[in-house]
């Protein structure tokens, strides 16, 4: 482990803390948000991905990232199956949002993930993100915004080449790692610059996180049975239930302790975004993604010191 426990927390909340102040005392325009997150995903976000990809070469790494992406597969199987058996029954109706499914399946593992793993694995951390982070992108934008769209594209369809190879992080994910597995590297004055931007990913990310808390207005929502419930969902019963499935799996406690870290996370951001955008659970939405994210912190130093029985 990189750094020790509270170390690790103490550097995160200080800039989720810097973005929560510059929301609320209004230091930043009410879309700075937006515009820092088109910033991350379409430079930093890049520039990063590639600077994992420039470390020394590691068969095991190889292995660490296939691996990666079969547990991914198996997280987010799971986390539906869960979904689908337990939602109806939680709240007495077959007829569950798209919003709630999305909420507790897809959680932050690209603003926060590519932001903490490095600080607790180091440079592999960010390398079996990105594997994760590839799930990620492939499996929301397609499968998880047709909940949202209600549409009957079929599962051939959303995640067609075309689906795929239109998303640019998607690209720069299968680049990075194609970089990775090339027998030479960057010339080091290229490293340094590249590494030097890409490094900016982890505090402005969590500046980001603390704009979009800041911004939020926390009401009776916040508060609200199916709220919490989802909340306690996406934070405890589904990092439980997938912490004892990587405690029977005989892998690498690395590659273990990334997923762990990573679907252990808050719902993403970009659930609120969506909910938004189709007008659709919005206020429940935003308020998962808050109560979530305030929680994490709470319980990150559990999860990195459950990390030692993986």
């Amino acid at each position: 482990m990189e750094g020790s426990v509270y170390g690790i927390l103490v550097e995160l909340l200080i800039f989720v803390l810097i973005g929560f102040a510059f929301s609320r005392f209004h230091i930043l325009e009410a879309d700075m948000s937006a515009k820092l997150s088109d910033l991350l995903l379409k430079m930093i976000l890049p520039f990063s991905l590639i600077s994992s990809s420039q470390q020394e070469f590691s068969i095991q790494a190889i292995k660490g990232i296939l691996l990666s992406i079969v547990l991914s597969l198996v997280y987010y199987l799971l986390t539906l199956v869960i979904l689908k058996l337990v939602l109806p029954l939680l709240f007495h109706s077959m007829e569950i949002s798209a919003a709630a499914y999305d909420l507790c399946t897809f959680a932050n593992v690209g603003f926060l993930g590519f932001a903490v793993t490095p600080l607790i694995f180091g440079n592999s951390g960010t390398l079996f993100t990105i594997s994760h982070n590839f799930m990620f992108q492939l499996l929301f934008f397609t499968i998880g915004m047709d909940l949202f769209e209600e549409s009957s594209h079929s599962i051939k369809d959303m995640l067609s080449p075309k689906a795929i190879f239109t998303n640019k992080i998607i690209l720069v994910s299968i680049l990075s790692m194609v970089l990775y597995v090339l027998p030479f590297r960057f010339p080091k004055v290229l490293t340094t610059s590249i590494s030097a931007i890409g490094s900016m990913m982890t505090p402005l990310s969590l500046i980001i996180v603390g704009l979009q808390i800041g911004a939020l207005k926390l009401g009776a929502a916040f508060f609200d049975k199916k709220v919490i419930s989802l909340t306690i969902f996406r934070m405890l019963l589904i990092p439980a239930v997938f912490f004892i499935v990587l405690l029977i799996l005989p892998l690498d406690s690395k590659v273990k302790g990334v997923a762990f870290i990573l679907y252990s996370m808050p719902s993403g951001s970009l659930n609120a975004v969506i909910a938004e955008r189709y007008q659709k659970d919005q206020v429940m939405a935003s308020s998962v993604v808050a109560l979530t994210t305030i929680l994490y912190f709470a319980l990150l130093p559990l999860d990195i010191m459950l990390l030692s029985f993986l």
